[in-house]
């Protein structure tokens, strides 16, 4: 009888999350109309429309990098660009409207002051064209009056509405559900198409098409058992949120989430995962999800709760600890810091978040809010902790992971040592890297420069290590160090010199980052200049990875907030330069995304994963500390370099160093 209602509730829970994930994917369709119609339109036809204005002009834009550029478009098409796009999104046109709207547009793009005179002409063609060409009637909807006048329009030709009918249909047809968090289990991924829910219409992998493309198992097995784990909005956080809308607290978009976690209170909710090229794994819940900031990790925490047994109170002390912003001592201090609190009575008027930012101006102040709050009723509840239970997220955060899986690749034993990959007992004090960048990098500049690097310390360096971990180059590092300095009203030009010196710091401190940054690009540079184009390898646990990126601005025609891509008939070229500089961040993210699933599926219980940061229940907190360890380890017996030298046809490297993985094992440090 119980394994009859066992299979009947999972059929209705079945039914129940197709049911929902079909109305999202009607609320995805519903939002196709005019604009996504127009783009779609334009896509497809701008570079067939006639030919009413010649030459070309220069176009200066912002690339996928946030850099200057600037490139030729030909006139023609941008100004077919602008007055047909915004005439298929209102839905009909004037000469008039035309003029104004290009006038205005040009002001930008162009950089060009057109006269009345000038706006009018060109409108006056393309007009007509679009007369010509049936996209508009002929005829005019007058003002009311029964006589024409410059206010008087004309509307999209009925022919023209049929085509946007066909084409809004195509469209929907190939939209995905809208993403939000789910009330039901989502259906297990079983190929790159068949997932989530019937009428889904998502991939597991984005860029992977073919419903055949073979995903390894274990891939699956992991994604499936995260979207399987059942999640409750923390009722503190609901608070906090109203406290947050009535005291108008935050931007626009926190806004909105804050009035979005309202609804789900009380609500048991899942979250459809899928993943990168790379393998990374996202929840997909919108603007709401456990992977996202502050607020959204403290938001959502475990649905079902566990005994604490003889260890979970340990393990809220630490989570806590790590939340109020002491992850920079001992596991031991981080549990007598906590008790001190508790003695103290610190904890005890802590209310809301506001009370937490008073007193804990150091604190990721949402998780350290939940984190109080669980202490809080563990402790009024009283008796032998051993016997309680929990829903409490306890997350473990990697130090500066990617940095930790250049140290196992290349066997460098002082980055090991320095993102806590050797042993280490809970009474050591953690390596801080970013500290230690940041003192080196002050002790060899001159003393105005030192004093600026030591008056912002490891939270200026921050930024600079983790990116450079994950193969970022001597540009990016500088520029986000100028953008820091110019956000704490510093002099933002010193950002060149000081990228610099963190960078010559990382290389004294952690070389591992130049010996396999070096290795991969001297080898991926040699299989680009050979003519190769597509990088791929497999890692630990199956999952193919890929790296390739081609230049898409041939086919892309750019005019200011107008931009379309096109098919010109030529295939785009290799994109080398966004190739060469992807690979070591792709290749080292493809790691530690294999080493999260292996050990999702090393654990028979409930996690949750944000790249580079586990949560599990307090009561198993320590065994998926294990097994982080253990998976670190397995990570690296298996040879992911060898794997992609394998593809590009070339020796893979041999790094001679100390440094052998499975000194992770003692380590409290490498996650805590």
């Amino acid at each position: 009888m119980n394994t009859l209602n066992t299979i009947t509730a999972s059929i209705i829970s079945a039914l129940n999350s197709d049911t929902q994930v079909s109305a999202l994917r009607d609320e995805a369709e519903q939002r196709i109309g005019a604009r996504e119609v127009a783009r779609s339109y334009m896509s497809t036809n701008l570079t067939e429309l006639p030919e009413l204005m010649t030459g070309f002009t220069m176009i200066e834009y912002k690339d996928a990098r946030g850099e200057d550029q600037a490139k030729s478009e030909l006139k023609n098409e941008l100004i077919w660009l602008v007055t047909l796009t915004t005439t298929i999104e209102t839905g009909f046109t004037s000469v008039t409207l035309l003029a104004s709207i290009l006038q205005h547009w040009a002001k930008e793009p162009l950089n060009v002051d057109w006269t009345l005179d000038i706006a009018v002409l060109v409108a006056t063609k393309y007009h007509a064209a679009m007369t010509a060409l049936d996209i508009i009637s002929t005829e005019l909807t007058t003002n009311g009056k029964g006589t024409a006048n410059e206010y008087d329009v004309n509307m999209l030709s009925d022919e023209f509405k049929a085509y946007m009918g066909y084409e809004a249909e195509a469209l929907r047809k190939s939209a995905s559900m809208v993403c939000r968090p789910l009330d039901n289990q989502p259906m297990d991924w079983t190929s790159n198409v068949d997932g989530v829910g019937i009428d889904a219409n998502m991939q597991l992998i984005r860029g992977k098409v073919a419903k055949g493309d073979a995903i390894d198992q274990r891939v699956l097995d992991a994604v499936n058992k995260l979207q399987a784990v059942a999640f409750r909005v923390s009722p503190a956080i609901i608070d906090a949120a109203h406290d947050c809308i009535d005291n108008g607290v935050g931007t626009a978009e926190e806004m909105r989430m804050y009035r979005d976690i309202i609804k789900y209170a009380d609500k048991d909710l899942y979250f459809p995962v899928t993943m990168d090229k790379r393998g990374r794994m996202y929840y997909r819940g919108g603007l709401l999800t456990p992977q996202g900031t502050d607020f959204c990790k403290a938001a959502f925490q475990f649905a079902e709760a566990m005994p604490l047994g003889k260890t979970g109170l340990q393990a809220i002390a630490i989570h806590t600890a790590n939340a109020l912003g002491h992850d920079k001592v001992s596991l031991a201090e981080r549990q007598q810091i906590i008790t001190s609190y508790i003695d103290s009575g610190s904890f005890d008027n802590i209310a809301d978040h506001f009370d937490v930012e008073a007193n804990f101006p150091g604190a990721d102040t949402f998780q350290a809010l939940v984190a109080i709050k669980e202490l809080q009723r563990l402790l009024a509840i009283g008796g032998n902790p051993a016997n309680l239970t929990s829903a409490l997220v306890c997350h473990q955060d990697g130090t500066c992971n990617g940095l930790q899986h250049m140290a196992a690749i290349t066997h460098d034993l002082e980055t090991a040592t320095t993102v806590n990959c050797t042993a280490s007992s809970i009474m050591d004090t953690p390596s801080d890297i970013y500290g230690l960048v940041a003192a080196d990098a002050a002790l060899n500049s001159d003393a105005a420069l030192a004093a600026l690097i030591n008056k912002y310390g490891r939270g200026m360096a921050k930024n600079a290590v983790m990116i450079t971990g994950y193969g970022a180059g001597e540009e990016t590092v500088c520029k986000n160090v100028a953008k820091y300095l110019a956000e704490k009203g510093e002099d933002f030009t010193q950002g060149l010199a000081i990228g610099e010196a963190y960078l010559e710091a990382i290389a004294r401190i952690a070389g591992a980052v130049n010996k396999l940054t070096g290795a991969l690009k001297g080898r991926v540079a040699a299989f680009l200049e050979a003519g190769g184009e597509k990088v791929t390898w497999t890692t630990a646990d199956g999952f193919v990875a890929s790296t390739h990126y081609t230049d898409r601005e041939q086919n892309r025609v750019r005019a200011g907030n107008f931009n379309v891509t096109v098919d010109r008939g030529t295939t785009c070229p290799l994109d080398d330069v966004k190739t060469l500089g992807a690979m070591s961040p792709n290749f080292v993210h493809s790691i530690d995304a294999a080493h999260l699933r292996m050990v999702v599926n090393a654990c028979n219980h409930s996690l949750v994963t944000v790249h580079d940061s586990i949560g599990s229940h307090a009561g198993t907190y320590f065994a998926t500390a294990k097994a982080i360890r253990e998976q670190f380890v397995e990570v690296h017996v298996y040879d992911a370099l060898g794997s992609l030298c394998d593809s590009l046809g070339v020796r893979a490297p041999r790094f001679k160093g100390e440094y052998n993985a499975v000194q992770a094992l003692k380590s409290s440090y490498i996650f805590s």
